[in-house]
């Protein structure tokens, strides 16, 4: 019985040993994603208003 409830135990464990740092990288990641899209958001908008002042828009 007492066996059971240690395996038990220890699947959690495990499962949230693997599950914690996946949130992590899934964070990390999702801020890397959005710092470079607004990196790239702006950049393109800066090229864009070049153009524009260029050709007289």
């Amino acid at each position: 019985m007492m066996r059971r409830k240690l395996r038990k135990d220890w699947t959690c464990v495990q499962t949230f040993g693997i599950l914690k740092p996946l949130a992590e990288v899934q964070v990390g990641s999702a801020r890397f994603l959005s710092k470079t899209f607004l990196h790239f958001s702006l950049k393109a908008a800066s090229e864009f208003d070049i153009l524009n002042s260029r050709s007289g828009f």
